[in-house]
């Protein structure tokens, strides 16, 4: 699939898989309570029909028929022909799953109509699944309106949809009403939004029904040989519209009045039977509506806008935009330098100081821009937060742990590209937490623990940064075990004593695992390691921190931009160097006499841990500086992912912002260690250190810290 077509549904796709996502987990919340559920069950089909729809133009057949047999089976929940059963919520989550790995499939550079009937064999046992599943439904549609006291009138005006949610509503305890109301022309779709909204806080709105006016009586006093419209019972003057509103409410009649408003006029359609199920209700809890299904013939259309104001826009517009921005960055720190020099030339007064008066209003003003530009890339993390939930009920069913899934801080912000990026990462940590942290049913029984383990996702931001952690209340990490097996692998030094942080870089190693078994779950030395390179990739940290017998949290540090950051300058013999703020932990004042050689590498030992050693000066053969020598020189302590590595300088010069320029492929592994470029302010060249690159190449010539 390929195209202007692609551009349009991909975008829309991912979007309805994520509203069904969320929709699932809100869900599943809700619990089994009809009147609880009825707007998720709406907002669920309706995305499905969307999804068929936007399938079937785009070609993609496999994902059209797949939406259908969800909406299918969404419109038997709805219709309460199912119920929302543990075993039909997983039902739903397989079928999303598989739907998302078919607009995958379809996104695909090349993506053609073989791709689209890949899933061909899957989607037709699911479609199985589905079918037996409905099957076993009852079919009847319930008793009809009439006997239920409903006036006849009402059977050619509701839905099927809107006849099943009065007879629940009845069934429930409610009582079901009519609030008639007419409207003028001129402004009705906004008094009728207004009347709508207070009975939505009164009980659930059924249905809206436009009322069919009659002509006023005769002079005469005579009425008109024809029985009165469907939905009137009364006439409407010319230039008016009518409506008849049906609620259903535990509230009493004298509330529904007084929501309804003096103009409106309430009638009560009918009563819940004596062996109605009764839902209390106080003043302070309005009862829950159902959200209305797609338009039926015969309803009026009150206005053309859209619905929202939203544009989409493509993730390279804004990459484009937020480069012009860091452009003018740049130039606002040479104008700032030219500044300061005039200023030195002619003082204060004049042109000068007028120059630099301007330069503070443009600096914040590009201040604004730049955090907006930013702004527009960043989306809530509960986009990613909802597939990972959704991923862990289902780890929890395949490996038979309960598991209490808790979740804070969903509101952070991140870059969109980033979010993409630690998916997989966070995935991988939850289910490490799942397999190996949490004990089994038995074990927490043992250990005094809730049947069910609690896994905690939570976000906030720090800063310049967001910190994502992952933890669990299992066993914690086993560190005599862990570093048994890498003893075993050749990765450590049986005879050597390892510090617990230097025994947990080790779990990060490629390959490492601690399973001895295979499944589909773990095992097969694939996770840690992935989750540090997908973060060291965005220049992030993680940190780990375990305790035996009480649990494990990990800790991913990410930047939130990674176009314009600021940066920590500092001196290395004559040459002046740039290290992105996001990787820098600490700074340190140093001694010759605190550094040791370890197998031909040099070390200090910081807080207990061996922290390895790199000399700036003698790895980019920088020219010596005219400055005095001395002993005294600083450390900067720098991380990427889980490793440490101390960088020794001549000096610190302070931060700034900066402004990350490629260097060009036919420099990219000549300058190892080098991310890019940076201008400064006076014009200056000067080098961005790529900190998880120094850290590789450091591993290799540094014995493992411990």
């Amino acid at each position: 699939m390929s195209g202007p077509l692609s551009e349009e549904f991909l975008p829309e796709a991912e979007e309805l898989l994520e509203q069904m996502d969320a929709g699932l987990v809100t869900l599943e919340q809700a619990g089994q309570a009809p009147e609880r559920v009825a707007d998720r069950l709406n907002a669920l089909f309706r995305s499905a029909h969307s999804l068929k729809g936007m399938a079937g133009m785009a070609g993609l057949v496999e994902i059209s028929h797949l939406s259908h047999e969800i909406e299918e089976l969404m419109d038997h929940l709805r219709m309460g022909r199912l119920s929302p059963q543990p075993h039909i919520m997983a039902l739903i989550s397989d079928g999303i799953a598989l739907l998302r790995r078919g607009v995958v499939a379809a996104a695909k550079p090349g993506a053609s109509d073989a791709d689209d009937t890949a899933l061909g064999e899957e989607t037709a046992d699911y479609s199985n699944r589905i079918k037996q599943t409905m099957s076993a439904s009852a079919g009847s549609a319930g008793p009809p309106l009439d006997s239920l006291g409903i006036p006849a009138r009402l059977s050619t005006a509701l839905t099927t949809y809107e006849e099943h949610r009065l007879r629940e509503n009845l069934r429930m305890g409610r009582t079901v009403y009519a609030v008639r109301a007419d409207f003028s022309l001129e402004d009705f779709d906004r008094q009728l939004g207004l009347l709508t909204g207070r009975l939505q806080a009164l009980g659930e709105l059924i249905a809206t029904v436009p009322q069919i006016g009659e002509p006023a009586p005769p002079a005469d006093g005579t009425q008109p040989d024809q029985p009165p419209g469907p939905s009137s019972e009364q006439s409407i003057d010319p230039g008016r519209i009518g409506f008849e509103l049906i609620i259903g409410s535990a509230r009493s009649e004298r509330e529904i009045a007084d929501g309804a408003g003096a103009t409106a006029r309430l009638t009560v359609l009918g009563r819940p039977p004596a062996s109605a199920t009764t839902t209390p209700s106080t003043p302070s809890d309005a009862t829950p509506h159902a959200a209305r299904p797609a338009p039926h013939a015969g309803e009026t259309v009150t206005s053309v806008r859209s619905l929202t104001d939203t544009v989409r826009v493509e993730i390279h517009q804004l990459d484009h935009l937020l480069n012009v921005m860091g452009e003018l960055v740049l130039q606002k720190a040479v104008l700032y330098q030219l500044a300061r020099e005039l200023l030195d030339r002619e003082g204060s007064a004049g042109l000068a100081g007028s120059l630099v008066k301007s330069l503070h209003t443009v600096e914040n003003r590009l201040t604004e821009l730049q955090e907006g530009l930013v702004e527009a890339r960043m989306v809530p993390l509960s986009q990613l937060f909802d597939r990972l939930t959704r991923a862990a009920r289902k780890l929890s069913r395949e490996l038979g742990k309960a598991v209490d899934l808790r979740m804070s801080g969903e509101e952070t912000r991140l870059d969109k590209t980033m979010v993409e990026a630690i998916a997989d990462p966070l995935l991988h940590l939850i289910r490490n937490a799942m397999d190996h942290g949490l004990e089994s049913p038995q074990g927490r029984q043992t250990a005094g623990k809730p049947e069910a383990g609690q896994i905690t996702l939570r976000a906030r931001p720090q800063g310049t940064s967001v910190v994502i952690e992952v933890s669990d209340d299992g066993q914690g990490i086993n560190l005599p075990r862990v570093r048994e097996i890498a003893v075993d692998k050749g990765l450590a030094d049986p005879n050597k004593a390892y510090t617990d942080d230097a025994i947990i870089e080790f779990l990060f190693q490629p390959g490492f695992s601690t399973s001895e078994q295979v499944s589909e779950v773990s095992g097969r030395g694939v996770g840690l390691d992935v989750v540090a390179r997908n973060i060291a990739a965005f220049n992030g940290l993680v940190d780990v921190t375990t305790t035996p017998g009480v649990g494990t949290t990990f800790s991913i540090t990410l930047p939130i931009t990674l176009v314009i950051i600021r940066a920590l300058l500092v001196r290395a013999g004559a040459e002046l160097f740039a290290i992105p703020l996001s990787n820098v932990t600490e700074t340190l004042l140093g001694r010759e006499s605190d550094i040791r050689t370890v197998e031909g590498a040099e070390v200090m030992e910081l807080r207990g841990r061996t922290l390895p050693l790199l000399r700036l000066r003698e790895h980019f053969a920088c020219a010596a500086s005219s400055q005095a020598h001395t002993d005294d020189f600083y450390i900067v302590v720098v991380g990427s992912a889980e490793s440490r590595l101390g960088l020794v300088v001549d000096e610190i010069e302070g931060q700034q912002e900066i402004v990350i320029k490629t260097i060009g492929e036919l420099l990219q592994g000549v300058i190892s260690g080098v991310a890019g470029a940076a201008e400064l302010g006076n014009r200056r060249m000067i080098l961005v250190l790529d900190i998880p690159a120094l850290l590789d190449e450091a591993s290799n010539r540094v014995v493992p810290a411990g």
